[in-house]
This record gives C-alpha cells, structure tokens and sequence, in this order.
C-alpha cells in the first residue's frame, strides 16, 4: 500500500484510539478520582501522551476483540499503523521535547548558574543525541528519507546547541570568576582612596597644633577636593554594584562615566598636591583604578560576549524546536494520510465499529478532561502568577510546584524569577536605608558646622575686642609717652636753671666765707686792741690820738661787717627762694639759708652794738683822761663783745662752711636730676615707639582676624554646599 493510504487510514484510526483512550481515563477517574489526579500531575507530560496513546491501544484492542471477524482489514492497517507511523511520531515528539527541555535547562543555568542546572542542561543535551538516534532508525525503519534529512539538520543544529552551550557555560565561569575579581579591585580602590582623607585629616591636626596658618589654609582647599574623592570612591561602589545586579546598558554607561570622571579628578588632585606621601596615595589610587578599569572592561566585553551567546543559543534552540515541529507536522500529516486509508478501506466495518467508536470517543472525552485538569490548570495558574510577578506582585503563591513533571520544573523556575524579585527588592531597600543614613550624616555635619561656626564667631568677636582694647590702650600710650617727653624737657630746663642758680650760690657762699674770715681776723685784732688797752690803760691820754684813728678803722670795719651781713641776708633770701623753686629736693638747703639770714641778722645787731660804742669812744676821746676808766671799763666790754662776735663769727664761719657743703651737693642734687630726666626723657620716647609698634601690630592683627573670619566664613560655606 502507498504512504499516502497509509496516512489517511492512520488518521481515521487515531480518532477512534483516541476516543476510546478519553473513555478509558474516565471511566477510571470516575472511580478514584483523587488518587487519578495525584499520580498524573507526578506524571511527566510524555509520561500522560504515552499513556493515553497506550489507552487508545487498549481501546483498539478491545475494538478488535470485539469486531474480530468484521475488521480483519482494518487490523492489519492498524497493525501496520503501529509498526510504522507510531514509532516516528513517538521518536519525533521525544526529540522535540528534549530539544524544548535542553533549551529550558541551558537558559536557566544562565539566569541562575547552579551546578545542578549545569548538569541537569547537559543532561539535556545528552538526551537529545539519543532521541536523534531513536528517530533516525524509526525514520529508516519506515524508509523516511525526509523524516531522516530532517534529522540530521536537527543533529546539526543540536551539535551547534551543545557548542553554544559549552562556551556559555565557560563564559558564565568567567564571568563569575571576572565579578569576584572587579569586586576585589573596588575594594581595593576604596581602601586606596580612604587612606588619602585620613593623611589630609593628620596634616591639618598637625598644621592646627603647629598654629601653622600658611599650612591650614593650603590644607583648606584641598580638604574640599579630599571629601569629593571620597564621595566619588562611594559612588563608584554603588554603581558597580547596580551594573553587576542589573547588567544592563544604562548602568554600564554610568559606570563607565563615573570611572573616566573619577580618574580625572584624580589627575586634578595631583597635580595640586605638593606632598609626597600624599601624592604617592593618589598615585597608587589611580593605579589601582587603572586596572579597576581594565577588568570591568574585560567583564563588559565577557558579557556582552554571554549575551550573544545566550542570543544564538536561544536561536539554534528555535531553530532546532521549528524543525522538529515541522517534522511532527509531516509526520503526523502522514499518519493522517495513513489513516484515512485505513478507514476507507475498513468502511464498510463502521457499522460494526460504530457502537465501539462511540464508546471510545465518550471515554476519550474523560480522559482529555482528566489531561486538562492535570495540565491545562496549572499551565492557566502559572501564567496568572507569572502575570502577577512582572506586575511586582512578590507574594504570589506559585502553583504546581509539587508536580514531579515539566510543570514542576517550570514551577521551580519561576520560584527562582521570584527570588530573584525578592532580593533585588531587598537590595533596593537597602538602598533606600543607605540613602537615609547619608542624609542623617549630612545633617550631622551640618549641626557640627553651625557649632563651629559659632564657636570661631565668639572667638573672632573677643579677639576684635581685644584688639580694639589694645589699640585704645597703645594710643593712650603714646599720648602720655608724648606728654611725658614734653614735661622732661620743661624738668630738665628748670633743673638746668636751678644748677646754675646753685652755682652763683656757691660763689656767693665762697666770698662769704672769705669776708667771714676777715672778720675774725679783725675781731681778733680788736681784741689784742683792747687787751692792750686794759694793759697800757695808764698811758691811755698819750695814745688817745691813736686810738681815735683805730676807733676810725674800726668803724670802717664795722661798715664792712654791715654791709656783709647785710649782702649774706640777700644771698639767705635768694637761697630761700631758690629751695623753694626746687620743691622737696630744696628743702634741707632752705634751713641752711634760714640759718644763714639768722646769723647775719645777729651780725648786724652786733655791727650796730659796736658801732654805737665806737661812736661813744669818738665822741669822748676829746674828753679827759678822767674817763680812762670808764674807757677800761668800755674797752673790757669791747673785749667781751669781740669775744662774743669771734664767737658768732665762727658760728658763721662754720655755718657757711656747712651752706657751701650742701649747696654743693644741692649742685650734683640737681646734676643728678637732669640725667635722670634725661632718661625719662628717652624712655618716653621708648615707651612712644613701643605704644606705635603695638597699635600697628594690633591694626596688623585686626586685618588677620578679619581675613580668618572670611576664610572660615568660606569653608564653613563649603562644607555646608557639600
């Protein structure tokens, strides 16, 4: 018989096997229905066709016991059926589905790269060379040579599969040995880069304990650009890590711009950098960077090389799949063919099959209403769970995983999409707590700068005080160091007066001492006069003549003692005032002067007393000799007046010895004084310069206070524009 009658008796027959197969199931499912449906969802899918075709068999054989005789024809074109057609289309299907599986499998150990998937793939693969065979000998068993080129397109397309798999696997390897690698250099490049703040944050400690303004400053600027590397050093991390979750194009590019942008700034800071142990920190940073750079390079270019690959995998598979759909399409369109055949030549034992057919096809019915539930139901379950998973619906329950068949593979795969879901929610929480913590510490930081700012606001405000107050002061300074240089100069003019006035004292004195002295030398001789009076008493008339011209003299004495004492009492006047003038230094030589006028007042009543008895002498000197006696008597008392004045005279000798003394040491008194007033003089001068000194100082310091208030205006605006 021909193919083609062959295909169309084949399709006749597979409708009633079916029917009686769908009767079979449920009659049996009536009966136990739970455990029914326990043991085929436990089934594998090829597991429920097998059974239902070997149902349909069991349909076919009760048919033909029962129209034995009438169908004899009609059984030998099953039987011809079966020997050629079925074992084609089982073989085909079988590769389909391993194909199908194979491919299921290998996508899924590139979205979770598990050993067990691993295997399970080429498990998978392995299976389907043998399903190949299986469908190679059926094909030449039936002398299909379509069916046979078909299969050996499949072999190559499977041999292509397994290829592509192999290298995706190793690309997978790779990556994950490329993403343990990129993570060790992050971390590397973080650890690099966070040596460098705590270096800028020991030299500004040290810069601060040093009062090294020049060194803060400098430090200033470039704790800016410090924080800034740290800051891009976090980002970088957190972009790596979304490219490595997500590896998707954007996040790449982001990374990629973030790497150039952080290497760029990390030239700028070196080149600004005049430390060296500094500079070797950024230095082995970029370094590391460097080869951060060249490793995510290789890991973007392995995946980029995965995801072509997973791209021609998923299309050999696609290849593969149609080709085998195409060959179940000609196979089956031959059994078709076949069996319409077959009915037409058993046509006219319809009749007698008729009532069996019905029965087969009532049974069929159950038997696919049982497949439906069995399959159909969860499939319909999955696809709403797997709708509420792309929705973001994390807490769907997955159906079927239970199930020891494909269904309960593909339920344990969408339990893996789940999980997934689940940790990449997790992650972006974290996210969202990091984000959190980083504000928090922002705020922090703002609390501490508005501190520090009060705190160097109070500072400057009392050093501008106090630098006001030492202004006030230096000027004050000056201001008394000039009125102090002027009264110097009136002081040491005075005393410039004063020592000359005590000079022309000490030549007075001088001459006084020597009058004084001729004094007592003339009261000497007055009284050797009058002891020569008393002893020559007797020739007193003889020597009256002489005595009248001594009396003369004496009288000339007397006028000169007069008008000394008369010349001393001036010179004790001028030395009144004079110590007067010279305040508390001049006091002592104000008691010598009143000694002095005293002694000289004395002199002139002692000068009056003698010249009032010189007088009496002259005027009696004519008068008889009868008053020698009286003149004795007025002799003796000249004696005792010269003795007297001698006396005096000597007081006043040595009094005037004392006044010349003290004025001489009034005189170096008043030397003494215009040196020291000198010196005051020069130190006010001093004291002038120093005062200017310091209230330039002190301007000096306000400018610097005012330029560190702007400066820490700055950086505090700086650290809070962060």
């Amino acid at each position: 018989m021909q193919s083609g009658a062959y295909d169309m008796s084949a399709v006749t027959l597979s409708g009633g096997l079916e029917g009686w197969r769908r009767r079979l199931v449920q009659d049996f499912s009536l009966k136990e229905p739970r455990r029914v449906f326990g043991t085929l969802k436990n089934l594998s899918i090829r597991t429920n066709i097998l059974g239902a075709t070997v149902g349909a068999l069991v349909i076919v054989v009760i048919t033909g016991l029962v129209g034995t005789i009438a169908v004899t024809g009609l059984n030998e074109a099953v039987e011809r059926f079966t020997q050629r057609v079925n074992p084609k289309v089982e073989a085909v299907v079988a590769v389909e589905r391993r194909v199908v599986a194979a491919a299921a499998a290998t996508e899924a150990f590139i979205l979770d790269p598990q050993e067990e998937l691993k295997a399970r793939a080429d498990k998978d693969i392995r299976a389907i060379a043998e399903a190949l065979d299986s469908a190679a000998r059926a094909a030449e068993a039936d002398e299909d040579k379509t069916l046979a080129a078909d299969i050996e397109t499949t072999r190559g397309q499977v041999a292509s599969l397994s290829e592509k798999a192999a290298q995706a696997f190793g690309l997978i390897a790779r990556d994950a040995e490329l993403q343990q690698e990129t993570l060790a250099l992050g971390n590397k490049v973080l650890f690099e880069a966070q040596k460098y703040p705590k270096a800028v944050m020991d030299a500004l400690n040290n810069a601060a304990m040093m009062d090294d303004l020049d060194a803060l400053f400098d430090l200033n600027s470039e704790m800016a650009v410090m924080l800034e590397v740290d800051r891009q050093a976090a980002h970088l991390r957190r972009l790596e890590s979304a490219y490595l979750v997500s590896r998707k194009e954007e996040d790449r590019l982001s990374l990629d711009a973030k790497v150039k942008e952080y290497v760029n700034l990390l030239g700028r800071l070196e080149n600004s950098i005049d430390d060296a142990a500094r500079t070797k920190m950024i230095e082995d940073t970029a370094k590391a960077l460097a080869e951060y750079q060249a490793l995510l390079d290789q890991l973007v270019a392995n995946n980029e090389q995965l995801q072509a690959t997973k791209q021609e995998l998923t299309a050999l598979a696609s290849q593969a799949v149609d080709n085998m759909k195409a060959a179940v399409a000609k196979v089956t369109q031959g059994a078709a063919l076949y069996g319409q055949a077959s009915v037409e030549e058993g046509h006219a034992n319809l009749l007698i099959m008729g009532a069996v057919i019905l029965a087969a096809i009532i049974l069929m019915i159950g038997l696919g209403f049982v497949n439906a539930n069995v399959l159909s139901t969860p499939v319909q379950k999955m696809t709403r769970t797997m709708t509420r998973l792309a929705e973001g619906d994390l807490e769907a329950e997955i159906p079927a995983t239970e199930y020891k068949n494909e269904i309960g593979d593909m339920a344990k795969a969408v339990e893996v999409f789940k999980r997934n879901g689940r940790e990449q929610a997790d992650m972006r929480a974290k996210e969202a707590r990091q984000i959190e913590e980083r504000e928090a510490r922002q705020k922090k930081l703002e609390d501490l700068t508005n501190r520090f700012d009060a705190a160097v606001t109070g500072v400057l405000s009392t050093v501008t005080g106090a630098i006001g107050q030492m202004n006030e002061a230096s000027t004050a300074m000056s201001q008394n160091a000039k009125t102090t240089m002027e009264r110097s100069s009136t002081v040491s003019t005075a005393t410039q007066e004063a020592s000359g006035n005590v000079q022309t004292v000490v030549a007075a004195t001088t001459e006084l001492s020597a009058s004084i002295q001729e004094i007592s030398r003339q009261i000497n001789h007055a009284a050797s006069a009058a002891q020569d009076a008393v002893r020559t008493a007797s020739s007193t008339n003889d020597k009256i003549e002489s005595l009248a011209v001594k009396a003369q003299s004496i009288g000339e004495v007397v006028s000169l003692i007069n008008d000394i004492a008369e010349q001393t009492n001036l010179l004790a006047l001028n030395a009144t005032i004079e110590a007067a003038r010279a305040g508390d230094a001049g006091k002592g030589f104000a008691v010598v002067a009143n000694e002095v006028k005293s002694l000289a007042n004395q002199t002139a009543q002692a000068t009056e007393q003698i010249t009032r008895q010189i007088s009496g002498i002259q005027s009696e000197t004519d008068g008889s000799v009868m008053a020698i006696r009286e003149i004795v008597a007025g002799v003796r008392g000249i004696e005792e007046l010269t003795t007297t004045i001698a006396a005096a005279v000597e007081q006043q000798d040595a009094a005037t010895s004392e006044i010349s003394r003290n004025i001489e040491e009034a005189a170096m008194g008043t030397d003494n004084v215009a040196s020291n007033i000198r010196d005051v003089a020069s130190a006010a001068e001093e004291t002038g310069s120093m005062a200017s000194n310091i209230q330039s100082d002190s301007d000096n310091l306000k400018r610097e206070s005012e330029r560190l208030r702007g400066e820490v205006e700055s950086f505090l605006g700086n650290v809070r524009g962060l």
